[in-house]
């Protein structure tokens, strides 16, 4: 199968809430959330493509406003099998951020609420710490013709290995090296980009060699360039000339807003790193899928009258809908067993805004080798609510809907907080840079917690129509929440 690029889960959002903060609203993206779970992408597309795209479409009830929502989904299948798949060769430079914010506990914010920075117990676990390990694990994956580089990066950047073959490399010695770094100094991400970035410069060995860099990293650029506006155009410079970026996200203060915006960049993805041993699981089932970008630049036009598309779910690239054009920038491959895809789908609601007719989804993408491929398909949206083609589209609407709710609440939280911040923001004028977060403790308004109670009931309906009990960990984090504490104002204090 495939998965759109971006966010491959949602263990940023799930970790603030285990450790008693409120998660920050980017933490919980769709295509994050959809990659914790398969889907059944419904009947196979006869083609020669190398991406088979299939089509559903359901009519389902609100559970919390009672509307009858339409939808269509793209299931994002692939004629390759498992043992035909191949990664490319790599040319791959790993970033690891040195600066003074990786020093910080692993599982605290580096600034508590009121913009103070907190101090390190001497035996804590640190974001270093589990940078430098998974940076370790992540050079076992490598083959002997691949090429590995090494930047660090604080206040400026130093090249700590050039680019060079691994078989040719005591790796072994690269690893105590990596191990006994320190961290200390301002952060300058674009600094540490364009190191990386001077190494890959050039044409690639091969054509079908990927150039990527892996950014190790809390993504709290202070230094350098740090506008989001900036940052996006340098990465996706970097990505039109084909060389691909990898953010592993460090620390549960990881600036997720900054993280999701960078990862929606072509060929780029983003990973959240719980530890090490986690993110070393994780890379001996998905490195190979993890640096081979499939396919680019699929974009899905709805035809006819009567319809316009209100949201899409599922990609970090498809943003606000414009013209009834969705744009998804890479699809990278995912494991599919016994004909289900993990994160396998994007998900479309459509409006009906006239009387309905002929419907036409119009697909046109890139493969890796350069090949353009478009094809046309009918379809017919159902007009009974409670309506699904199959369980895959029946699954992503109810996860779509429990995303919008926990953001709908992160939101309001940080927002409240914002306002509510008190003398303690102007005592501490600029002590803060754009990107770095400050903690918010984890409070549930009353109107959001019985919202989510009346979530918990519907998703249990749908565990079991549906038949998928790893839903429950949904149920169990709406449970968390109806029992965290009321918010109450922050005091404000001489």
């Amino acid at each position: 199968g495939l998965a759109a690029g971006g966010a491959t889960d949602v263990t940023n959002f799930r970790e603030n809430v285990e450790n008693g903060y409120t998660p920050q609203p980017e933490a919980v993206s769709d295509e994050g959330l959809f990659y914790d779970y398969s889907f059944e992408t419904g009947e196979r597309a006869d083609t020669d493509a190398l991406f088979a795209p299939r089509y559903a479409a359901a009519a389902s009830t609100h559970p919390l406003t009672g509307e009858t929502e339409r939808y269509l989904s793209v299931g994002l299948d692939s004629t390759l099998a498992v043992e035909d798949f191949r990664r490319p060769d790599l040319d791959l430079v790993a970033v690891l951020d040195v600066s003074g914010s990786m020093d910080s506990r692993f599982d605290e914010y580096y600034y508590d609420e009121r913009g103070r920075r907190r101090k390190t117990d001497a035996d804590a676990r640190t974001k270093l710490e589990a940078a430098t390990q998974s940076l370790c694990a992540l050079t076992e994956h490598l083959h002997p013709d691949d090429r590995l580089g090494v930047v660090l990066y604080n206040h400026r950047a130093h090249v700590a290995k050039p680019l060079r073959d691994v078989g040719a490399t005591d790796m072994n010695a690269i690893r105590r090296h990596i191990r006994d770094v320190s961290a200390g100094g301002s952060t300058n991400l674009a600094d540490g980009f364009e190191a990386a970035v001077d190494l890959l410069a050039g044409d690639p060995r091969h054509a079908d060699v990927e150039r990527r860099v892996v950014f190790l990293t809390d993504m709290m650029p202070n230094d350098g360039a740090t506008n989001p506006s900036e940052l996006t155009r340098l990465f996706a410079e970097a990505a039109d000339d084909g060389v691909h970026t990898t953010f592993v996200g460090m620390g549960i203060d990881e600036n997720a807003e900054l993280a999701g915006a960078l990862s929606g960049i072509r060929g780029a993805n983003h990973y959240f790193v719980q530890s090490a041993a986690e993110f070393e699981r994780r890379l001996g089932e998905e490195f190979d899928y993890m640096v081979s970008p499939l396919v680019y630049d699929l974009s899905l036009e709805l035809e006819g009258e009567g319809y316009e598309v209100v949201a899409v779910h599922g990609s970090p690239s498809a943003g606000d809908p414009v013209d009834r054009l969705l744009h998804v920038e890479t699809l990278f491959p995912s494991a599919k067993r016994d004909g289900k895809a993990r994160g396998g789908v994007v998900l479309v609601e459509v409006e009906r805004t006239g009387s309905g007719g002929d419907l036409s989804l119009v697909a046109s993408w890139t493969e890796r080798d350069g090949s353009d491929h478009a094809e046309r398909v009918a379809v017919a949206l159902p007009d009974d609510a409670e309506t699904y083609a199959h369980d895959g589209i029946r699954k992503a609407i109810a996860l779509a809907r429990y995303a919008d709710e926990l953001r709908s609440w992160t939101h309001e939280v940080h927002e409240r907080a914002n306002r509510a911040s008190g003398v303690d923001d102007w005592l501490l004028p600029g002590s803060r840079g754009e990107h770095e977060r400050e903690s918010v403790p984890l409070v549930v308004p009353a109107e959001h917690a019985e919202r989510f109670r009346m979530l918990r009931g519907y998703l249990r309906e749908e565990i079991n129509a549906i038949g998928d009990e790893a839903l429950q960990r949904e149920l169990d984090l709406l449970k968390t929440l109806c029992a965290a504490q009321p918010e109450r104002p922050r005091e404000v204090t001489d």
